[in-house]
């Protein structure tokens, strides 16, 4: 009995050692006292073989797990992963503007066109916690928050003259977001985030990703998925230093004054499936705006524009029916806008491929004073005023989608805009076609897609893309527009990217797309 105990207690000490505290740098030690131990007769040839090889498998296993290790970044002891995320495309694209050219002098009849090779990267990382914390950081090409886009041979400062195959380009801090699940029910979120709406390319550019705060709840009743998002976003910020003398002290004083520009968004939706192959979402979203950012109203240009070579657009100064040279337009104003989007998208399953009917549907409240502060009003022997170009302030989206065999779940994924492909794998396919009219006074020029009409309103016509999936990881994609102005009357505002016409009374877009993301 004596003797059990103490092979009992001595093998319990041995495995201690071999499985506890001590590593691979104590193997020589522990090697000889197991040979010390079965010499003195303390363990069996049996038990010494058993230790010895429990000894070994360990020393295999960290073997590996050292390998594996080997040059890894060693994580904080809060974060599960770091997920890199990226892609790059490369595009040529045309895209042609016919209308009045800026401070030009003839009428309607200018024209430009472009032509060009451009690239666009983004490169980030994703992370998650085991506290419910998350985070994104995104670096993006480009200079201009609604596009990545670089030209190839690009020359970007003068002091590059015209030399041939320019490297020149810029880059920007796309995204830094950080994100807390505080329950099964409520995401909060904080900084430059992706766009947590429910919308459409009518109302938002996809590369815009807007900054401050964001609240999402999601919970289920019955069989119906609810969510609601709120939006507290900073559009705008300027800082006017004026200098003036103090009346009484006589000292020169200088004060800055911060103009900003928010933008509050409500969203509360639904989603519900009937089957595996059918679904309808629909979401509501009002948003209203506060502040001008020092960048005063919106007044994109009036005039009797019948012909090629009428007479050009003229600019308010706010006043009824006054105006202010050709070129001074304000073409991305913030004022009045009272806004209420009704994104919805009906789903479902034909001929063995998944359908998608979306639509998109906006009303500006306050359209008629947004008319108003831009000039498009009269006044009659010193009446009330008339507005001659009302009934602005409205904006619909009607489209189509189909693509290759995928689950539900899987299609309401990939998205609406012009070459979303999100979550599809090789051999997938997805073609995409739709109407939009984006009247004069009904949305933010500032938020609307730059692709489809050129970044402007008081324009409609027809978009479509078609992508095909050449591996898990890249694709093509083939993507056209063309945009007509709704009323002669009016300017079309926006920052457009043919910056030599601005209005457009027609406008033409193809693009040819390679892509690689990650």
């Amino acid at each position: 009995m004596k003797q059990t105990k103490i092979r009992a207690s001595v093998a319990a000490i041995t495995g201690m050692a071999l499985f506890g505290i001590n590593g691979l740098a104590q193997a020589d030690s522990v090697d000889a006292l197991l040979q010390a131990l079965r010499d003195k007769g303390v363990l069996s040839q049996a038990e010494y073989d058993t230790f010895n090889n429990a000894r070994d498998n360990e020393r295999v296993e960290k073997v590996k797990e050292s390998a594996l290790n080997k040059g890894k970044i060693k994580l904080g002891d809060y974060i599960n992963s770091i997920t890199p995320t990226g892609d790059v495309r490369v595009r040529y694209e045309l895209r042609d503007a016919k209308g009045q050219a800026v401070n030009g002098t003839n009428g309607q009849n200018a024209f430009e066109k472009l032509g060009r090779a451009r690239y666009a990267w983004h490169l980030g990382f994703k992370s998650d916690s085991d506290n419910d914390f998350f985070t994104e950081f995104r670096f993006a090409s480009g200079t201009n928050s609604r596009s990545p886009n670089n030209d190839f041979n690009n020359t970007v400062t003068t002091d590059a003259g015209s030399a041939p195959m320019s490297k020149q380009g810029g880059a920007q801090v796309d995204r830094v977001m950080i994100g807390w699940n505080t329950t099964e029910w409520l995401t909060l979120k904080a900084g430059r985030m992706q766009n947590p709406l429910y919308t459409t390319s009518m109302v938002w550019d996809g590369d815009l990703n807007p900054e401050g705060l964001a609240e999402e709840l999601h919970t289920k009743f019955n069989d119906v998925d609810l969510f609601a998002t709120l939006g507290q976003f900073s559009l705008r910020t300027k800082y006017d230093r004026q200098t003036y003398t103090d009346p009484i002290t006589g000292a020169v004083v200088k004060e800055n004054n911060v103009a900003t520009s928010k933008l509050f968004a409500f969203q509360g939706g639904a989603h519900y499936k009937f089957n595996d192959e059918t679904s309808v979402k629909i979401a509501p979203v009002y948003y209203s705006y506060a502040g001008s950012g020092g960048n005063g109203a919106f007044s994109p240009g009036l005039g009797n524009l019948v012909g090629a070579t009428s007479a050009q657009l003229k600019c308010s100064s706010g006043k009824y029916g006054a105006s202010l040279p050709v070129g001074t337009c304000n073409n991305t104003g913030t004022n009045n806008l009272a806004i209420l989007e009704v994104p919805a998208e009906f789903n479902w399953n034909m001929g063995g491929h998944p359908w998608k009917i979306w639509a998109d549907y906006a009303h500006n409240f306050d359209g008629d004073d947004r008319a108003k502060a831009a000039g498009a009003i009269t006044v009659a022997n010193g009446g009330s005023p008339t507005l001659d170009k009302s009934s602005q302030d409205n904006a619909v989206l009607v489209g189509i989608q189909v693509g290759s065999p995928m689950a539900l779940a899987a299609w309401e994924k990939v998205g609406t805009y012009l070459g979303s492909t999100s979550g599809m794998k090789k051999h997938d396919w997805i073609a995409r076609a739709w109407y939009q009219r984006v009247e004069a006074y009904s949305l933010d020029p500032n938020l609307v897609d730059s692709d489809v009409m050129n970044a402007q309103v008081n324009m409609q016509g027809l978009a479509a893309s078609a992508s095909y999936m050449l591996s898990d990881n890249a694709f093509v994609t083939l993507s056209g527009a063309h945009g007509t102005r709704i009323n002669d009357a009016l300017g079309t505002g926006g920052s457009v990217d043919t910056s030599i016409i601005n209005a457009d009374r027609r406008y033409n877009l193809l693009q040819m797309d390679a892509t690689w993301r990650f």
